[in-house]
């Protein structure tokens, strides 16, 4: 009688691992529909009014999950002042396609914008991690998401905004 108890339990075992299986391909599915229709129609799938894109939205959300509570704040304060920087804007809504005769000024006012921030909130410019894991991990996952999550147009401009902070950083001031 046992065994025939153990046989029973080990056959609904196996029946509620096969239906739990099966609900996870089926919201698999579901999930890829949605990114699917995010994807084709990405004026509804905006979550954000504020001026930031997805890729934004995606950076803070990896942000939120490394960052001490301090430099995240800065970090939200900054998502709060993105409206009013043009630069910002702008950076958030380039295309891959982006013709690069018109980004030309853009990394120079880009980088305006990141010394401005950073003199608001110097928290920006050194932020400190939450991770136990430390400040070396932390840079090295936002510099993965950066390279995941921004195109290769953004990717180039930020490269180019890079160079121009550190030849300014490297000229001593008047």
């Amino acid at each position: 009688m046992q065994h025939q108890e153990s046989d029973e339990y080990t056959d609904k075992l196996r029946e509620l691992d096969e239906e739990a299986e099966a609900a996870i391909r089926r919201l698999h599915a579901i999930r890829a529909q949605i990114s699917h229709e995010l994807a084709v129609h990405p004026q509804h799938g905006s979550r954000s009014l504020d001026g930031l894109g997805p890729a934004d939205e995606e950076f803070m959300t990896v942000a939120s999950r490394i960052l001490s509570d301090e430099s995240l704040s800065a970090w939200n304060t900054l998502r709060e002042q993105v409206p009013g920087h043009q630069a910002l804007v702008e950076f958030s809504q380039l295309t891959e396609d982006a013709n690069p005769d018109e980004l030309t000024d853009l990394p120079d006012r880009l980088a305006a914008v990141v010394h401005q921030l950073h003199a608001e909130a110097p928290e920006l410019a050194s932020p400190t991690f939450a991770s136990a894991r430390g400040q070396r991990f932390g840079q090295q996952a936002l510099q993965v998401a950066v390279a995941d999550l921004y195109n290769l147009t953004q990717l180039e401009v930020l490269l180019r905004t890079s160079v121009i902070l550190s030849d300014q950083a490297a000229t001593p001031e008047d």
